[in-house]
Order: structure tokens, then sequence, then C-alpha cells
């Protein structure tokens, strides 16, 4: 139905690991998210990517506030997150335990996205949480709003429909999703459109068309 916002990847560590990069993790002790999860998923990806396997760490799956905690008591080196930016979450953690955000190098990010191109190269800005004073390069994948195929066009366009006519309220609960429009929900789609979003789209623009 539509391209929501980026989920940035991130990975965090114990500071006092003195984990500096992705290969650093070597060895260590990481949560991948919940086993099954999108978090697990992307991690592996990556990590495959950059020629390392499961067996290179000592990998846990664990859900994202047991790994908050076990990073800030000690019993996790690492983990891997997606999120927004900025993550409410991150910023409270950052603010009570020594954890710091592992960066990913250029030709890391160019494996990943060359054998995955829904990756994208992203920037955490310096000065986005606690402790941040550099730039921190990493990948996003976008969040999308999914539905069965099968779904009626008059469904799936009233739903559409229903999320832009409403956006004003739904950034002031979330917002990530002042930063969404009828343009940018159109890209970096992986899979089909449906024809009752498309529907809507194709009035949205010839609306703005008249407009213009």
């Amino acid at each position: 139905i539509a391209s929501l916002y980026p989920e940035v990847l991130y990975i965090v560590a114990n500071s006092r690991t003195g984990i500096r990069s992705l290969s650093d993790l070597k060895a260590r002790r990481v949560s991948l998210g919940e086993a099954g999860s999108s978090i697990e998923a992307c991690a592996m990806t990556l990590l495959q990517a950059c020629g390392m396997t499961r067996s290179d760490i000592q990998a846990q799956n664990r859900t994202i506030l047991d790994s908050y905690a076990a990073l800030q008591n000690g019993e996790l080196d690492a983990a891997f997150f997606l999120a927004g930016t900025p993550n409410e979450a991150y910023e409270e953690m950052s603010d009570l335990a020594a954890i710091s955000l592992i960066g990913l190098g250029e030709a890391e990010a160019a494996a990943l996205m060359e054998e995955y191109p829904q990756f994208q190269e992203t920037v955490i800005p310096a000065g986005t949480y606690t402790g941040i004073t550099e730039d921190i390069s990493t990948v996003s994948v976008m969040s999308l709003l999914v539905c069965r195929k099968e779904l009626s066009d008059d469904f799936v366009y009233s739903i559409t429909k229903n999320l832009f006519e409403n956006l004003e309220e739904l950034a002031g609960e979330y917002t990530l999703a002042a930063s969404l429009s009828v343009e940018s929900a159109q890209q970096n789609v992986t899979i089909p459109l449906h024809g009752g979003a498309q529907k809507y789209y194709a009035e949205a623009a010839a609306a703005q068309g008249k407009q213009d």
C-alpha cells in the first residue's frame, strides 16, 4: 500500500567492551533480536554479506527491551535493532548506560547493498543522541504498509485515502509520519502496489496537477 519511513539498522555495543566495528563482534555475545524477527533477518543478511556467519558470534535471541537491559547489566556485548530515527528507547538508554553506536565501513555497506538493493546508505547525524559526536554510517530498509493482494480495490483505496487524510493527526502521535507524502509512499517499494492504492495515488496526482 505504501512505503512509510526508513527503519534504520542500529548496532549498539556496551562501551566497556571496546567494540568499534562490525568485525569486532566476532566471538562476542550479540543479540540478533527475537527469532524470526525482521531484526534478526537484517542482522544475518548484513553479517553474511560481510563474510560472517552466526557461528562467528555468540548469538542470542532477545526482545528489544531485554537486549537493552542485558547491555546495561553486562550480559550482552552488543545488539542489533531496527528503529526510526530519532528513537526514544535508545535515547533513554544512552542517558542511563555506557553504550555506543557502531558504524558500518563503506565496504561493508556496499557489500550489503550490492547483494540486497532494498537497503540504503543512511547516516545517524552527530548530536542525535547523548555521546554521539560524529555522524554514524549505517543502512536502512523501508517500513512498508502491506496487505493481502486479494483485498478489494475499494477497501484498499479507503485505507490509503484515510491514511493520507489523517496524516496531521498521525504525525502528532508519531513524529516519523510527518515526512510521509503521496510521493514518498510510492518510492522504494519492492513489491507491487495494490490496485486500490494505485487508484488513490493517481487521483492525488491528478488533483495536484490541477492545483499547479
